[in-house]
C-alpha cells in the first residue's frame, strides 16, 4: 500500500460516516480512520479536536454538504439505502454520481470499528475501490485469503462475493 500511495498524483476525497443519521463522521487523523490515510484517499472531513471514539466526530449537514467528497463510506443502519432521495445529501457530488458504499463488516467493521485485524481487508477494499489501477486484484480472492490466514474459514466465492455486494462491488 505504501508504494502504491507515492504514485497517487488526484487523491480522492472521501468521507466515512458512522451514524445512523450520517453525520457522525472519522476525521482526518482518528484510528478509525487511518485505512483512508493508508490506502492514499483524502479524508474530506478535518476537524479541530479529532475524537477516536466509535461514532467519531458529529458534523451537521452544511458541513458534510462543504466537504463535497468525490466518495462517502456508510456503515450498517445508517441512513445508506436513502442518501439519493434525502434533501442535502441528494445534491452532494458523491451521491449524485453513486459513488456511495456501504462498508462489509464481516466480522467486524473492515475500516476500523473496532480498530483490529479486520483493517487488513479495509486496506485491499478501499484501495481497489478508490484506486483499482493501483490496487488491483481480485477481492473476493483476498477476502478467502484471509479469511483463511486469519480464522481458518474456508470461504467459498458466493460467501465473499455476498460480502462485497452490499458495498455494490463484483
Amino acid at each position: 500500500a505504501a508504494d502504491n500511495k507515492g504514485k497517487i498524483k488526484d487523491k480522492v476525497s472521501v468521507m466515512y460516516t458512522t451514524t445512523a443519521d450520517g453525520l457522525g463522521t472519522n476525521a482526518k487523523g482518528s484510528t478509525q480512520a487511518q485505512v483512508l490515510e493508508i490506502v492514499g484517499a483524502e479524508n474530506a472531513i478535518v476537524v479541530e479536536n479529532v475524537s477516536d471514539k466509535g461514532g467519531g466526530n458529529q458534523i451537521n449537514l452544511e458541513t458534510a454538504m462543504l466537504s463535497d467528497p468525490d466518495v462517502i463510506i456508510f456503515t450498517e443502519e445508517s441512513i445508506y439505502n436513502d442518501v439519493a432521495v434525502l434533501s442535502g445529501w441528494k445534491e452532494m457530488t458523491a451521491v449524485k454520481n453513486g459513488s456511495y458504499y456501504m462498508v462489509p463488516t464481516m466480522p467486524y467493521n473492515w475500516l476500523g470499528n473496532p480498530p483490529s485485524m479486520n483493517m487488513l481487508i479495509g486496506v485491499w477494499w478501499l484501495g481497489n475501490l478508490l484506486y483499482p489501477e493501483y490496487y488491483s486484484y481480485s477481492m473476493v480472492e483476498r477476502i478467502r485469503e484471509i479469511y483463511s490466514l486469519l480464522w481458518n474459514y474456508d470461504m467459498t466465492q458466493e460467501e465473499a462475493k455476498a460480502m462485497l455486494s452490499v458495498a455494490k462491488f463484483k
